[in-house]
């Protein structure tokens, strides 16, 4: 009798432990946490990055078609202006350049000696905006003022020696928010040089190539307008090497 129960005992207990081994398995495999999850999904579309020309003011006596200005009877000495005034209408905020493309038959003496900043002596230009307020006295730093009459050399005409300058090719001259506008000016004349003679050049300095293309130009805020990731929108000359150099603090963008 006590033989029975005891063997019914150790087999109560076997069944016990059996379970215990199966709540054991069955914990791990499944996971015994509380867990809660929230799905969502994520939308995007594209902003947009366009300006528009709302305005071009000009003296009396020039004329604009479309963007095509005619300064008219331009006279050694005397500056013709032409101010832009832009809007961004597009959605993001964007860069605004006036910039000068490649197309312009040569920019610098090495391109072949049609460029604007070619004229050295005989020619100076600004640009004026909100951002930058730079000026152009000399455009040609391989000839700069006062340099001698030699035989290649067309720019010599007596005058003081000024500061050696170029006109970059993309000029930074505005960031607006969606909406906005701003305006700004380029500026250029020949200077009293281009009447003299005896420089080697029969009374007369060179002229920079008719007519001088220029865009307008929105970007991404602080993307330059010849990024290689712009598509080709804008393709700037070519940085150019020795003798030419920038003025300090200036950079070739900006």
């Amino acid at each position: 009798m006590r033989r029975a129960r005891a063997a019914r005992v150790a087999a109560l207990v076997g069944l016990v432990g059996g379970a215990a081994a199966l709540m054991g398995a069955a914990g791990s495999g499944t996971g015994a946490y509380f867990t809660d999850v929230t799905t969502g999904t994520v939308n995007g579309s594209f902003g947009t990055v366009t300006d528009s020309i709302t305005a071009i003011d000009l003296a009396a006596g020039d004329t604009a078609s479309g963007n095509a200005i005619t300064w008219n009877n331009m006279l050694p000495g005397t500056d013709k202006n032409v101010s832009w005034t832009v809007k961004n209408t597009g959605s993001a905020a964007e860069s605004i350049w006036l910039a000068f493309p490649n197309t312009n038959g040569g920019w610098f003496n090495a391109d072949g000696n049609s460029g604007i900043n070619n004229l050295g002596t005989y020619g100076d230009a600004q640009i004026h905006s909100p951002l930058l307020n730079a000026n152009y006295d000399n455009l040609n730093n391989l000839y700069p003022q006062g340099t001698p009459a030699n035989p290649g050399q067309k720019n010599a005409c007596g005058d003081p020696v000024g500061a050696i300058a170029y006109l970059p090719a993309e000029n930074h001259v505005a960031d607006l928010a969606p909406g906005a506008s701003a305006t700004f000016t380029f500026s250029f004349g020949y200077t009293a040089c281009l009447s003299k003679s005896g420089d080697g050049n029969s009374g007369g300095g060179p002229a920079f190539v008719n007519p001088l293309e220029y865009d307008i130009v929105a970007t991404q805020q602080g993307i330059t307008p010849d990024d290689s990731h712009n598509g080709g929108v804008f393709v700037a000359p070519a940085m150019p090497g020795s003798p030419f150099a920038l003025k300090a603090g200036q950079t070739w963008n900006y």
